[in-house]
């Protein structure tokens, strides 16, 4: 009785905007002339997708508000920095092609298996994806700058509530 759910998920902000969208653009534009010329199996973009989904905090109190047995508490947003983003690198293509290598082995390090599953080409094709992928996460560095949208949120269970939900 009375205890603590606390998270941390990805949010949308009150424009619109997500968690990786300059990424998701990024990925998205690459899947489709993958898709075009042939090295994607026949329908891997329109299936492709990330196991998380934002949500808007309207969205949240939404769902909590369902729930009757759970008070939410906390509710908070925050933009977090990359921590691939150096200010210094962003004013040379050394730099920017520097910060695009760790940022992108940090996407593959999480879509890597998923990304690779998508080609029908041989190890080459992959390699040519993730070099084309560093070059237009480089070209976007500033958009990376803060690309990670989320909410903390914190929810109690209400003393002699009973969840039936």
């Amino acid at each position: 009785p009375g205890g603590k759910l606390i998270a941390v998920l990805p949010t949308l902000t009150p424009d619109g905007c997500s968690t990786y969208s300059a990424l998701f653009d990024v990925m998205d534009q690459m899947l489709r002339r993958a898709e075009s010329a042939g090295r994607l199996k026949v329908g891997a973009r329109e299936a492709f997708a990330v196991p998380a989904s934002s949500r808007s905090h309207a969205a949240i109190r939404e769902g909590f508000a369902q729930v009757p047995s759970l008070e939410l508490e906390v509710l908070e947003q925050h933009v977090v920095a990359s921590p691939y983003y150096d200010e210094a690198e962003a004013g040379t293509k050394a730099g920017r092609a520097a910060f695009a290598r760790r940022y992108v082995a940090s996407v593959y390090a999480w879509a890597g298996p998923m990304l690779q599953g998508l080609a029908v080409g041989e190890q080459r094709d992959a390699d040519v994806f993730r070099t084309e992928m560093e070059g237009a996460i480089a070209a976007r560095m500033e958009e990376c700058k803060q690309d990670y949208i989320v909410s903390v949120l914190v929810a109690v269970k209400k003393v002699g509530q009973s969840h039936s939900n």
